[in-house]
């Protein structure tokens, strides 16, 4: 996501990724059994991939390093 690449992922029980990609929005999340339908999308349409990968940058920007600290920061201040 970090890198503006659209990301694909399988729904499955145990899959965490699934937490941060949204489908369509920044990534997808699909079945395992549609998962090569999902790459031939992402690699052939164009502008769903670009719409997606400008997505990608954005969706991380709660996850940067600074934000995080200061979150962190906040919980320890506060006990």
């Amino acid at each position: 996501l970090a890198c503006g690449v659209p990301v694909i992922t399988v729904n499955g029980e145990k899959n965490s990724a699934k937490e941060l990609v949204k489908d369509g929005v920044n990534g997808l999340v699909v079945g395992m059994e549609d998962l090569s339908v999902a790459i031939q999308k992402i690699l052939s349409d164009e502008g769903d991939r670009q719409k997606i990968a400008l997505q990608c940058a954005a969706s991380v920007g709660r996850y940067d390093w600074n934000a995080l600290n200061e979150e962190l920061l906040t919980c320890y201040i506060k006990q």
